[in-house]
């Protein structure tokens, strides 16, 4: 009895070098696809968008991010097809792709999930499924592609296109606001100018040790952090409320007080109570004469008539001072000389304290007189800008007046003309034709 054949079954391949390459196909075409399909109703929505804002910005004053906006809008397409590209895909649902593309009745993924299971669950294949696999990378091995094109949904990305050229015509066009952000741009400027030059002036102001220079300073400052980004309107009433805070500091007699000062120091100069360049070193240097009984009675009594004299002249700018002064001249005039000494201290003293004084007021008038040439200087150059947007408007009217007066003008003459010439040549046929006739 001859012995039964044993036949030879196929073993399971360690490698399937072509069904990888054919889901590896399938799967950079899904990726293309789903690229393409989330593209589209990206641009789509970017060219609306596009358009939204191209309107609304020729409607209401928005940012100057034109720019910006068509950036995110490319990078929303951008990274549409970019999510599409890097979504992972199975290998199994590129394997089923694959089928519906080639045709070939569940072929491809049947083999691909049974390899699956015998490499991830170790599950041991029989005959039949072995086939299947080496039947598939046999089937596989004369893929090279696939038949079909990517799937393009051209009419979305067509109509995304066309939006997109609808905005950039938009974009194109003359928008109004730009006058409107010019100008504000303008006044922006302005105010930044005026800003700087209070800084400027606060640091001319500011003085080591005293602290009504460095309080004027910061105010100063605080107003130009305030100006900052305001518009003119804004910037001007800043500055209407600043320079009223510092008029309110100001002494009407300022003028009279300096003036006082200013007309002992020359008197002293040309006369002086005793040695010393300053009026401030003289008193000094007369009430030590005074306390050290130097001065004579004839001395002492023409002094004390020279004090009197200026106690008289400093009565209204500097009346502390002329106290002084004259509480000096009767002591002197009593024979009191301690006492006339001790008074021209006190007179040197209300000299320090009087400068003092005119000092702190004159930068209070010079922080004062810098919001008030801001004031000005912003009005004139806000005066300047509605003078140019007259002069524009004016122009423009007049140019459009011009071509239309221009454009009648032409047309009338020429229709009269041809109206004429007409008449005339009518006429003279007629003439011409009754002639020959007779």
């Amino acid at each position: 009895m001859p012995e039964p054949q044993v036949l030879d079954r196929p073993a399971l391949p360690e490698t399937t070098p072509h069904l990888d390459r054919v889901v590896a196909i399938a799967r950079r075409r899904m990726r293309l696809n789903r690229a393409l399909a989330l593209g589209a109703p990206t641009l789509i929505g970017a060219g609306i968008g596009l358009i939204v804002w191209m309107v609304l910005g020729r409607l209401v004053l928005l940012p100057d991010a034109e720019l910006a906006i068509w950036v995110a809008a490319g990078v929303a397409v951008v990274a549409a097809l970019g999510v599409g590209m890097l979504t992972r895909i199975p290998a199994r649902w590129a394997a089923w792709a694959a089928d519906r593309w080639l045709s070939s009745r569940d072929r491809y993924a049947t083999a691909v999930e049974l390899l699956e299971q015998s490499r991830t669950a170790e599950v041991v294949l029989g005959p039949v499924a072995v086939a299947q696999v080496v039947d598939a990378e046999d089937a596989a091995r004369g893929v090279k592609d696939l038949p079909d094109r990517p799937m393009v949904p051209s009419r979305r990305y067509a109509t995304g296109a066309a939006l997109l050229l609808v905005a950039a015509a938009l974009g194109v066009l003359p928008n109004p606001q730009d006058d409107v952000r010019a100008r504000r741009a303008a006044e922006e400027a302005l105010v930044a100018e005026e800003a700087e030059r209070l800084r400027e002036t606060a640091e001319e102001l500011r003085e080591p040790g005293d602290p009504h220079r460095e309080e004027l300073a910061q105010q100063l400052e605080a107003l130009a952090e305030e100006l900052d980004g305001a518009d003119i309107e804004a910037a001007l009433d800043a500055l209407a409320a600043e320079r009223a805070e510092l008029q309110q500091q100001l002494e009407d007699d300022l003028a009279s007080q300096r003036t006082a000062l200013n007309g002992l120091a020359r008197e002293l100069a040309r006369q002086p109570l005793s040695s010393g360049d300053t009026v401030r070193s003289q008193l000094e240097n007369l009430a030590a004469e005074a306390g050290s009984g130097q001065l004579s009675a004839e001395d002492a009594e023409a002094l004390a008539q020279r004090l009197q004299e200026l106690a008289e002249a400093l009565q209204a700018g500097q009346p502390d001072l002329a106290d002084d002064l004259r509480e000096a001249a009767e002591s002197l005039s009593s024979g009191d000389n301690a006492g006339a000494a001790a008074a021209l201290g006190a007179a040197s003293g209300s000299v320090g304290e009087a400068l003092q004084h005119l000092d702190a007021q004159g930068a209070t008038a010079a922080a004062e007189g810098a919001t008030a040439d801001a004031q000005q200087r912003l009005r004139q150059g806000q005066q300047n800008l509605d003078a140019q947007a007259q002069g524009q408007g004016q122009g423009q009217g007049q140019g459009q007046g011009q071509g239309q007066g221009q454009g009648q003008g032409q047309g009338q003459g020429q229709g009269q003309g041809q109206g004429q010439g007409q008449g005339q040549g009518q006429g003279q046929g007629q003439g011409q034709g009754q002639g020959q006739g007779q």
